[in-house]
Parts: C-alpha cells; sequence; structure tokens
C-alpha cells in the first residue's frame, strides 16, 4: 500500500509515520497547506495531533527532543494541493508561516489498519532485501515513484532498482526489517 512516501526521511519508527510536509500559509487566520507525500492516502481528518520535525527552530509549544514537537489540529479541511490545517495556538498568517517545511508525522494508531499484505512505502527504507531463496541483495536506500509505481533502490554489492509491486514484492516485513524479493542475482 503506497499511504506515504518520502526520501530522506527519518529512520523506521513502528508508532509514526511521515504523511507529508507543510507549505505556505493560507488566508490570515493561521491555516496552512499540508502537502501529503502521498494525496491518494489514508484521510487525516480524524487526526487529533501531528507531529513537527522541524530543523534548527527554537522551543515551541509541544517541543520535543530533536526538533519534533507535537502541535494539536484544531480543523482540518482537504483543497487542490493537499489539506488545509489550522493548529491550536497558531492564529495568525505569521505564525502560520514559522511552520513552513516542517515535515509532518502522525502516530499510526490513528491510520485505518492495514490489511496483512498490505505495507507503507516509507517503511521498506532502511529495511534488508533478501531473494526468494533468502541470498541477500542489500539493503533499501530510499524509494522514488516511477510514474507508474513505486520503487526502492537497494544498495549492496550492487545497486538493483526494485518496483514494488507484487510481481517483485514477496513480503514486507516492516517490524522485522526485511523486504523479500522475487529477484535474480
Amino acid at each position: 500500500m503506497t499511504a506515504s512516501r518520502g526520501q530522506g526521511e527519518s529512520p523506521y519508527d513502528p508508532l509514526t509515520i511521515p504523511i507529508g510536509v507543510l507549505g505556505k500559509p493560507h488566508g490570515i487566520h493561521g491555516e496552512i497547506i499540508l502537502r501529503p507525500f502521498n494525496p491518494q492516502g489514508a484521510t487525516l481528518q480524524d487526526v487529533p495531533a501531528f507531529i513537527l520535525e522541524r530543523q534548527g527552530q527554537g522551543q515551541g509549544q509541544g517541543q520535543g527532543q530533536g526538533g519534533q514537537e507535537v502541535r494539536p489540529v484544531r480543523a482540518i479541511r482537504p483543497c487542490a494541493d493537499g489539506y488545509l490545517v489550522t493548529f491550536q495556538g497558531v492564529e495568525t498568517r505569521e505564525q502560520a508561516a514559522a511552520l513552513t517545511r516542517s515535515r509532518v508525522r502522525v502516530e499510526r494508531q490513528h491510520l485505518p489498519p492495514l490489511d496483512d499484505a498490505e505495507y507503507y512505502v516509507e517503511d521498506v527504507v532502511g529495511c534488508r532485501v533478501v531473494t526468494a531463496d533468502d541470498t541477500p541483495l542489500g539493503t533499501v536506500k530510499e524509494t522514488f515513484w516511477s510514474g507508474a509505481h513505486d520503487v526502492m533502490v537497494v544498495a549492496g554489492a550492487e545497486e538493483h532498482l526494485i518496483p514494488l509491486i507484487p510481481r517483485f514484492v514477496i513480503s514486507v516485513d516492516a517490524a522485522g526489517r526485511t523486504v523479500k524479493v522475487a529477484w535474480d542475482v
């Protein structure tokens, strides 16, 4: 399942998942555009708070370690570029502008449950990749959208570009950090 995608994101986190980045402010009352990594991904209407990752920012409301802060969502609505979000405590355009370029994560518990054969694309980054007979191929360095589907960049003795489609992906064990593929070495 392609519910989220982002290259160079934070390492795998079993509790949260990156879903997008905040863009420019909208209007004068503190709304800001959230551009999701996958616009067709899970709906965010019922997510009570976003976790913002902000590089080089000072302490703010809910600021945690590593430049993360939890921001409760006051309102969220769809728009052409993704979503318009209003955070509690953000009342002006200037306050919203200060959040621009923040990467947004959500707690997985607020997203719909995945079926057994589904996974989030972000979860494969950092996984080791093995063939059907357990021959190691390398580690997923990143993913990218090819225009037709997501593709893993697997770094090992050689670099492999492996499409994230059922024809090539046998299984994804996100918790065990392993992807098994139908791939000839």
